[in-house]
């Protein structure tokens, strides 16, 4: 047993520590002089050596694993036990223990091939500096966009493969339904059919062309106001009665507002989840993505319409909207407001990014949104899930960059850039004022150029990035869906909250099915009026 009554002071053991050989030195060239001084300077004041720091050469190392520890509280110092959980050193041999290797002691290794700085990167947060890094990751986009079904002709059948015959067999048997119900067998009415709600879509198509202040003015007995082709299609009364009676779910089987399972949007979810998956199904998106919001005009009372002062369209719907560069909308989802418990929702920019590209994870897809939805977390996540992804972002947002050049000492033009090893980017880019770039794939060094007119109307080529230039491109598909859209829109008022909803989306059937014959027929070009003179034909309009 060691003593433990042996100590030694700071300087003694400084004197002792100063004499370890440091890596790639060696302790042969010790003479027995020096090893007998250093004996003498411990044994001084009657201090004897411990056994267990003498060696048993001159030359031998001491072997400090096997060591034994004091702890020293309150009570005085105390030698630790060598099975304490703290003591330093392997455990001694145990003849009956087995010398095969325990789990504890097994190397594991996982299948995460992550560059061990990158994964530094990933624990601590984010490390802005001016030095980029290239990404060697393959950005290339490979997938087969356009039209999936090729044995499509007319334009008929392009609408019809994007607002089926299932859909249009639900709205007469939901019309009947509820029309029967709220009779309660009190008077007869005129069963609708397949053809006659064909009929009534194409009359609505048509007044989005042929546009007049009131309805019943296509019926009207003045001969230079009445419409011959609508007013012989169908009756004035029987169109007022599509109007009053159309509907699309059962309300009897609609939840209560206590309810967890009640939905804002229940007397039009089939009709929107059928369109979601039509969407999705019909068409194979482009390389291109753009994800920003629409608006659908109403001015009535409605827990859903929301109030934006700065967009053209202030009151109404919000749309969350995913389009390609054709203009064809990819994915929609209708904002419904707050959550269950009154508060706003938090992160809900970036949940509605997730939840529109879950679609095209993997593919490569580059997609762009505004300073709404950007956050670094988003970018970060994106680039996991192979989305290239590029915004704007708002100076206030967590994780940017500090330090940014100041204002005042950037010119008209100039960038200032900040990157991390995971392939983030910032810019910031001054024009009039300082606008903050980001991007989880574009390379800063890379420069390009974008067009501003001037006050007196002349076009210059301002110096950028690419990341600039490219978001200026490809921002705006959303924009270009919504401008297709309003060229020959159904612009009906109605009281019934859902009506607005249900003619927005039967215009972006419109819309998108005119994109996909445009990229499909070859050399028949037609006009977005000269398609919907067509589909009004063969909608039994005639």
């Amino acid at each position: 047993m060691a003593d433990p009554s042996f100590t030694l002071n700071d300087d003694q053991i400084y004197e002792i520590f100063e004499e370890i050989p440091s890596d790639g030195e060696s302790i042969d060239g010790l003479d027995d002089d020096r090893w007998e001084e250093e004996e003498r300077y411990l044994q001084q004041d009657g201090t004897q050596l411990p056994a267990y720091l003498e060696a048993q050469t001159d030359n031998e190392l001491i072997d400090i694993t096997n060591l034994p520890l004091f702890i020293e509280d309150e009570m005085g110092q105390h030698e630790l036990p060598p099975t304490d959980p703290v003591a330093i050193g392997p455990p001694q041999d145990d003849p009956g223990s087995s010398t095969e290797p325990q789990d504890d002691d097994v190397i594991q290794f996982d299948d995460n091939d992550t560059p061990l700085c990158l994964r530094y990167h990933e624990e601590i947060g984010y490390i802005w500096g001016e030095k980029y890094t290239k990404n060697n990751s393959d950005f290339t986009f490979r997938k087969t966009s356009g039209p999936s079904h090729e044995n499509l002709s007319s334009p008929i059948d392009y609408f019809m493969d994007i607002f089926p015959e299932d859909l249009i067999n639900r709205i007469v048997f939901q019309t009947n339904l509820y029309c029967t119900q709220k009779l309660q067998g009190g008077s007869n009415f005129v069963p609708t059919t397949n053809n006659e709600v064909k009929v009534f879509l194409g009359i609505n198509i048509l007044m989005g062309i042929k546009r007049l202040p009131s309805y019943r003015d296509y019926w009207s007995a003045d001969p230079a106001i009445r419409d011959p082709f609508i007013s012989s299609a169908m009756t004035v009364n029987r169109f007022g009665w599509f109007l009053t009676n159309l509907h699309l779910n059962d309300n009897t089987n609609m939840p209560n507002r206590q309810d967890p399972a009640y939905d804002k949007l229940f007397k039009i979810r089939p009709f929107l989840d059928t369109l979601s998956r039509t969407f999705l199904e019909s068409y194979q998106p482009k390389e291109f993505q753009s994800v920003d919001e629409s608006m659908i005009r109403f001015k009535g009372r409605s827990t859903l319409k929301q109030y934006m002062p700065l967009k053209p369209v202030k009151r109404g719907y919000k749309v969350w909207v995913r389009a390609d560069e054709s203009g064809f909308i990819c994915e929609f989802q209708i904002y419904t407001g707050r959550l269950r418990d009154g508060r706003a929702e938090k992160l809900l920019g970036e949940r509605v990014v997730r939840d529109l590209t879950e679609k095209i994870v993997g593919e490569n897809h580059k997609v762009y949104f505004d300073n709404f939805f950007s956050s670094m977390d988003l970018l970060k996540v994106l680039q996991s899930q192979k989305i290239q992804a590029c915004c704007t972002v708002r100076k206030d947002r967590v994780n940017l960059p500090k330090f940014f050049n100041k204002d005042q000492i950037m010119r008209r033009g100039d960038s200032d850039v900040r990157c991390t090893l995971a392939g983030l980017v910032c810019v910031k880019w001054m024009y009039k004022k300082p606008v903050i770039f980001a991007s989880n794939y574009h390379d800063p060094n890379e420069k390009s150029s974008v067009k501003r007119k001037l006050k007196n109307g002349t076009k210059v080529d301002v110096p950028s990035t690419t990341l600039v230039s490219d978001y200026n491109k490809h921002m705006g598909y959303v924009d270009k869906a919504d401008q297709l859209k309003k060229c020959y829109q159904i612009d009906r008022r109605s009281r019934k909250w859902w009506h607005r909803i249900f003619f927005h989306f039967l215009d972006v059937c419109i819309v998108n099915s005119y994109i996909m014959f445009s990229q499909q027929s070859e050399g028949a070009t037609l006009s977005l009026k000269q398609f919907q003179d067509q589909l009004i034909t063969k909608l039994d309009v005639q």
